[in-house]
């Protein structure tokens, strides 16, 4: 039977979880040398081994701890919680005495793994979105996947997704690091339920902000199951870049009360247009315009504009509708040393503009 299908129904569940708490009985052991022994036992796969951990900590049979070798990778152990050990073969009795609590199944994907980690974190003040309540499952059920967060091997992104190589079953495949400029949960809760008010506002009001790209990029997983995807990818994810330019235009709204928000967000394929830029201009009734490239942006510029933005972001003036998928998932993503796509330069440009860092700057085309 291939790890893709439910491995589950290889033998009899009792059976595993008597073998786990029985191995247990000679005292604590580390995650790998517990599978081993425990799938040499009884037969089955180490994928169904870890299912069954997951279970007998969520009962409070056996409790998970973590703990540092030498290097900086955690090192899982588990041990009983009860002090009594039952006799073999009486895990029926064992477990009907646990009321069984329903616990909807969540495939643990990159997204909600990433928002467990910061969940362990930092664990209050999240907004209510199905993501959120998703990875707080993901963080119960699938606690040995989620990464660890880390300051960043190099400024100036925020921190580091460091990816441990505990779900490859004893392939010793290293850490995989990847850094972010935004902290995910800033981004967060930044996201608002669309609105269909009227995009007419005062032209004092709304700013443009326009990016043309040499690339079109993104992260990408192979497997949304973040186990399937460490196990045969060896890597969470991946930058897939396209060569071929990529434009967006984005407008944001200074609005009187409740600092800046989002309010339109197209992208095209293809170098700059300016009367492209201009057309959405005039449609939005925007006051000005700050038009850029890969080319045209200089190095200061760039970091200027990016820190403004992540500032925005920390002090959570500014909102971004949830429609506005990609914009979302760039900003998520995004590392200063990366390609991207447009869409957080675009983004950081009409931010600037809103702000009033840069009215008066040569890169700015006025109406």
């Amino acid at each position: 039977m291939s790890d893709s299908d439910n491995s589950d129904f290889e033998m009899n569940n009792n059976d595993v979880d008597d073998a786990i708490v029985h191995t247990l009985s000679s005292g604590s052991k580390i995650s790998d040398e517990l599978v081993n022994l425990v799938s040499k036992k009884t037969g089955v796969t180490e994928r169904t081994c870890y299912r069954h951990l997951e279970k007998l900590v969520r009962i409070n049979v056996i409790e998970r701890l973590i703990g540092n070798n030498s290097g900086s990778r955690p090192v899982y152990n588990y041990a009983l919680k009860t002090s009594k050990v039952p006799e073999k073969g009486s895990m029926d009795a064992l477990l009907n005495a646990t009321p069984e609590i329903f616990v909807e199944e969540v495939v643990p994907s990159r997204r909600y793994l990433e928002v467990a980690a910061w969940l362990k974190r930092e664990p209050d003040d999240w907004p209510q979105l199905e993501a959120v309540r998703k990875a707080r499952i993901t963080l119960e059920a699938s606690f040995y996947l989620v990464p660890t967060i880390e300051a960043s091997c190099e400024d100036p992104d925020r921190y580091s997704f460091v990816w441990t190589d505990e779900p490859c079953y004893g392939q010793r495949l290293g850490e995989f690091v990847q850094s972010r400029f935004f902290k995910l949960k800033n981004v967060y809760r930044a996201i608002v339920e669309d609105s269909t008010a009227s995009l007419s506002g005062s032209d004092e009001t709304l700013f443009v902000g326009a990016f043309e790209s040499n690339v079109v990029a993104e992260q990408v997983v192979h497997h949304g199951d973040m186990e399937m995807q460490i196990k045969y990818e060896h890597k969470p994810m991946e930058l897939k870049i396209e060569e071929e330019p990529f434009s967006v235009c984005i407008a944001v709204s200074k609005e009187v009360e409740s600092g800046l928000r989002v309010v339109y967000v197209e992208g095209k394929s293809g170098k700059i247009d300016k009367s492209w830029v201009k057309g959405i201009s005039k449609q939005l009734s925007s006051r000005s315009q700050a038009i850029s490239s890969y080319r045209d942006l200089k190095a200061d510029t760039k970091r200027d504009v990016l820190l403004n933005l992540r500032n925005s972001l920390e002090k959570h003036t500014l909102k971004v509708p949830n429609r506005y998928v990609k914009l979302i998932e760039e900003l998520l993503d995004h590392s200063y040393k990366n390609p991207s796509s447009g869409y957080v330069y675009a983004l950081a440009l009409a931010v600037d503009l809103a702000t009033q860092k840069r009215r008066e700057s040569s890169w700015i085309r006025k109406k």
